[in-house]
């Protein structure tokens, strides 16, 4: 057994390295033409979309940033995962799980990298200057495998979410030395958890701290108040967002432009210092008190922070929205908003156990589920479009982002890869099936079908707990 894993890490190691020295050739830039039409697909990994009325409650300059923008309530993905969730947010609804299961004779892994290509390849192909960064799960690795789009040589692909943007204030990349004695403590630590008997395995393993006060750069939360320590995956994603005015470039070419671009930092929520919501090593937001656990939304209702993961969610996803406001102002600075066409979208969400109403399933046998796991974020500016932010509350899915993308931009797009017309008819079905899976991992779930999850079916109306089926088990 160890001998295998030799190899399977050392094979890890090796694909990592190589994708990290692929990324690191060139500093990623992002243009934007002040005179040609500029159309922008930013993906928000796990994104919740029930969280954004509350934000923009808690923080009213979100509704101004947002001018111009419609928002999608009513909106689902097809997995509750990246892997079985992300594909059709690319590639349209060719590639739900259920359509790449049908086509079982092609392994997951290229229909999944097929999903990644069919918008850059299309606008490349209709004159654009098509930029890609962080594509998810290119190549079904982590660390996106940039070669996907060797064959489009004029397709520029990044890697940005690699430690190379710092937050202000911190450097990861340069630990203390008591940091790193007590990584080396940890490793040790770590195997005497694994070694001992399951009856003392909580208290050894301590939430990561094994009983130490020397903690290590990861985040241990001591309340849904307090915390001490950082994650890496948000603080390398948030850095990001953080110098999105850095990376792009505005040009004056008369040249159009198309930018596709992944963010995992609703993807790794930590406890954030509020009232601004930044990383701090010490977080204490004890003096809020306890009416920080109901947020109310602008629309109304409310929204419940009484849990650790309730609340970190929430901190992430404005975390998130008030760096990506901040570059929207920028854009709206430098005179690249009216004529950027942009998508905020997410490849599910998270049961975040904030609508009783889609709880799904039978509560008798206990077989119970949050289907707010596929309530995704979708959000859409147009062309020149101006005014309050709108809710629509038509019923949408993640699988209409090629066809918002490509409106009126493209015409009758078809996939380049299997020659599909490209259009959001599979909506009109009576009812659409997506999948709660059970295999997220791309290590392990990566034959030519998805392996068993849990099925669902829904229908116009998400929020209507009638409208929901549960399919069983396959």
């Amino acid at each position: 057994m160890s001998a295998a894993n030799v190899v399977g890490i050392n094979a890890e190691i090796a694909s990592a390295q190589s994708a990290i020295e692929s990324s690191a050739q060139e500093e990623p830039r992002i243009p934007l033409s002040a005179t040609g039409k500029n159309v922008v697909v930013l993906m928000m990994d796990r994104s919740a979309s029930c969280y954004l009325p509350a934000l923009m409650y808690e923080k009213p300059e979100l509704q101004e940033i947002l001018d111009g923008f419609t928002y999608y309530p009513n909106t689902v993905s097809f997995g509750s995962a990246t892997n079985v969730g992300a594909p059709a947010l690319y590639g349209g609804y060719e590639y739900t799980p259920e359509r790449m299961n049908e086509r079982a004779d092609t392994p997951l892994s290229e229909k999944h990298d097929e999903a990644l290509k069919v918008m850059p390849v299309l606008f490349d192909q209709n004159g654009y200057d098509v930029t890609v960064c962080d594509p998810s799960y290119a190549g079904y690795s982590w660390i996106p495998d940039l070669g996907i789009y060797d064959d489009y040589p004029d397709i520029k692909a990044f890697v940005t979410q690699d430690g190379r943007y710092d937050v202000e204030g911190f450097e990861l990349s340069s630990t203390s030395d008591q940091e790193h004695a007590a990584w080396m403590r940890n490793f040790f630590c770590y195997s005497i958890f694994k070694i001992a008997p399951l009856v003392l395995q909580p208290a050894l393993y301590n939430n990561g701290a094994y009983n130490s006060t020397n903690l290590p750069p990861i985040q241990i939360r001591d309340s849904i108040s307090m915390s001490t320590g950082v994650e890496s995956g948000f603080m390398n994603s948030f850095g990001v967002l953080e110098h999105l005015e850095d990376i792009t470039e505005i040009t004056q070419s008369d040249s159009s432009t198309f930018l596709m671009m992944a963010n995992e930092t609703t993807h790794e929520p930590i406890l954030l210092s509020e009232p601004d919501y930044i990383p701090a090593w010490k977080v204490d937001n004890t003096e809020y008190g306890a009416t920080r656990l109901v947020r109310q939304k602008v629309d109304g209702g409310s929204v419940t922070l009484a849990s650790d993961t309730q609340m970190i969610h929430y901190h992430a996803n404005m975390a998130a929205f008030l760096k990506l406001g901040a570059w929207l102002d920028y854009l709206r600075e430098n005179g690249v908003f009216d004529n950027t066409r942009i998508i905020i979208v997410s490849d599910h969400a998270w049961p975040l156990g904030q609508n009783d109403e889609i709880i799904v399933g039978d509560e008798g046998s206990g077989d119970v589920w949050d289907a707010s796991v596929f309530n995704c974020m979708l959000l859409v500016k147009d062309f020149d479009a101006s005014g309050p932010l709108q809710t629509d509350t038509a019923f949408m899915t993640n699988a209409d982002t090629p066809v918002l993308a490509m409106q009126g931009l493209i015409n009758a797009p078809v996939n380049p890869f299997t020659g599909a017309t490209i259009d959001s008819s599979d909506k009109n079905a009576p009812e659409l099936h997506l999948q709660y899976a059970t295999y997220w991992q791309v290590n392990e779930n990566n034959g030519n079908t998805f392996l068993p999850g849990n099925w669902f079916a829904v229908h116009d109306d998400i929020t209507v707990n009638d409208n929901w089926r549960f399919l069983g088990e396959y």
